[in-house]
């Protein structure tokens, strides 16, 4: 099947989490402690929970942007992050093949992430921790990813 098949079902799947303002147990707690911060260094202090702070801060971001605290918003910016995540991934896989091969082996990466980002997750219409933990992970393996890299075409 085409590659544009594939895109077009993750696509598709993502949009799906704008349609429903029902949330999930999680993205309450997520958007009740976004509103009560005062300030996002005072997560720990204001919010009583063990889950690390970063969900709260996305949360809370968007929500000082819009002045609002509709989750669909939230599951927006959310997609978007994803589709960062997935055309940042397909472009440090295609430095690892040859020329010819770079553009294909990066549409192929990156749709193979976004679609594998849309069908596992547990809560399909939430944002999740795991799920904004990706770009980070990404982002910091990138250098030693160059790194390793840049030494196989020196040797």
């Amino acid at each position: 099947m085409p590659i544009i098949f594939w895109l077009a079902i993750a696509l598709g799947l993502r949009l799906l989490s704008l349609i429903p303002y029902v949330i999930d147990e999680d993205e309450a707690w997520f958007s009740a402690s976004a509103a009560a911060l005062t300030h996002p260094f005072e997560f720990y202090r204001q919010v009583v929970d063990n889950k690390p702070p970063g969900t709260v801060w996305f949360y809370e971001l968007v929500q000082f942007y819009h002045h609002q605290a509709d989750p669909r918003l939230v599951r927006f910016f959310y997609i978007g992050l994803m589709i960062f995540t997935s055309v940042y991934l397909g472009r440090l896989a295609a430095n690892f093949v040859p020329e010819p091969k770079k553009a294909r082996v990066a549409l192929q990466s990156g749709v193979a992430f976004f679609l594998s980002s849309a069908l596992f997750s547990p809560k399909l219409l939430a944002v999740t921790n795991e799920g904004l933990m990706l770009p980070l992970i990404l982002l910091m393996l990138a250098p030693w990813l160059k790194a390793e890299l840049a030494q196989k075409k020196i040797s």
